[in-house]
């Protein structure tokens, strides 16, 4: 967590000791600041650079609990009961069952390269990689001393410049098995080659009543949906994936999984994130350059022009 703002220490302390030790500091209001619509996004009425400043700010404020940022339902064994979830080491706020281990997504995605000392900045860049996931608590803990135990393993959080030619390889090779499941449908009883860009993933047959035999598909899925983002490969595009990020590393629940107005994780707060703004921040992630290797001819070649033209002066091309 960033440090606390000078002016808001001196108002706290001064509002102790004002009001004595039982008095509350003055507290701070929502930290994201966004007025873009998704209809604004998709009718063409905003150019890029103002979508992409909307997202990148999505992507780099670290939200407070004015914003949503608390935690969620302590489980699925007891999907009801909010708030409270136990917490590594007892600690009492981070590393929960349900996510909150972060208040920003630029925490983890922020090293554009550690061939220097300090490491380069870049917004969309890797993770440390002494940063600890916990994948799966003590569940027995829950009902014990009422804190987890890490049993999870240590991750590196990738580096996320071209992860929109990731997602947009991955439709590809989706419309590609999905056509060969149409050839399926239509030639019943002939196994069908599921192969995309190089890669088989098995065969598929259907029988003469319209039923899928998808015993021989290997890597991918029953719906053929290649989903390339995540580490487990559980999303389709970027948007999928941060509607699954922000809940659980973040508490912020997007508008579009909960409804409008609908305080989901009993925080206190509706409309954390809106469409307006998953969409800005989904193109945001989807426009980020693919990585280059740097030789002395890339200054001249590249400068800082492309970036100018989409709107990310401080973004730069992590080099590799």
């Amino acid at each position: 967590m960033g440090g606390i703002e000078p002016a808001r220490t001196v108002r706290a302390a001064a509002a102790l000791l004002a009001g004595g030790a039982g008095a509350e500091p003055e507290i701070e209001g929502p930290r994201l600041d966004v007025d873009v619509t998704h209809e604004e996004i998709a009718d063409g009425s905003l150019a890029l650079v103002a979508i992409r400043a909307a997202g990148r700010k999505v992507f780099t404020t670290p939200f407070n609990k004015a914003d949503g940022h608390d935690d969620g339902p302590i489980g699925p064994e007891d999907p009801t009961r909010f708030g409270g979830c136990p917490t590594i080491g007892n600690n009492g706020t981070f590393l929960r069952m349900h996510g909150l281990d972060s208040q920003t997504c630029l925490e983890c995605h922020s090293v554009g390269s550690n061939r220097t000392v300090p490491a380069r900045f870049t917004v969309g860049g890797a993770g440390a990689s002494a940063f600890p996931f916990v994948l799966q608590p003590d569940v027995g803990d829950f009902q014990g001393n009422g804190f987890a135990a890490i049993t999870g393993r240590m991750i590196n959080p990738p580096i996320l410049f071209g992860v929109g030619g990731i997602q947009l390889v991955g439709r590809e090779m989706t419309e590609d098995l999905q056509a060969a499941r149409a050839r399926a449908l239509a030639r019943p009883g002939v196994a069908v080659a599921l192969v995309t860009k190089g890669v088989d993933f098995g065969s598929i047959t259907f029988d003469g009543a319209g039923l899928c035999d998808t015993s021989r598909v290997e890597g991918v899925d029953d719906d053929l949906v290649v989903r390339p983002l995540g580490r487990k490969g559980q999303s389709f595009t970027t948007r999928d994936f941060d509607d699954e990020a922000f809940p659980f590393h973040l508490g912020i629940q997007p508008v579009e999984l909960v409804g409008e107005g609908v305080d989901d994780d009993h925080d206190g707060v509706v409309d954390e994130l809106t469409g307006g703004e998953m969409s800005a921040v989904s193109v945001f992630l989807a426009t980020l350059e693919r990585p280059v290797l740097r030789d002395e001819s890339w200054q001249s070649r590249r400068g800082g022009e492309f970036f100018e033209e989409i709107g990310c002066t401080d973004c730069h091309v992590p080099e590799l």
